[in-house]
């Protein structure tokens, strides 16, 4: 398991993708919607927040493992049959 401080790097990442889609979605209802409400701008935001939650913590916890894990490309392969348990 992970820890804790992990969580609270994908916190901030999974912030500032979420500040993304807030400007995203503000300047796609200006432009559609050249006098809308704060109700409106409120609405949309609040759809586009659930609706992509669940991708967006996935993804802010792939990006904040990718700063800190290199990737390798190569891996040995392991020879489960010397290993003992």
């Amino acid at each position: 398991m992970p820890e804790p401080s992990f969580y609270m790097g994908a916190m901030f990442v999974s912030y500032a993708l979420q500040m993304g889609l807030f400007l995203f979605s503000y300047f796609g209802v200006r432009s559609v919607y050249a006098q809308a409400s704060l109700e409106l701008y409120m609405a949309v935001m609040i759809g586009l927040v659930l609706l992509t939650l669940p991708w967006v913590y996935r993804l802010s916890r792939s990006i904040w493992i990718h700063f800190m894990v290199k990737y390798q490309h190569h891996l040995t392969p392991v020879d489960h049959e010397s290993s003992s348990l």
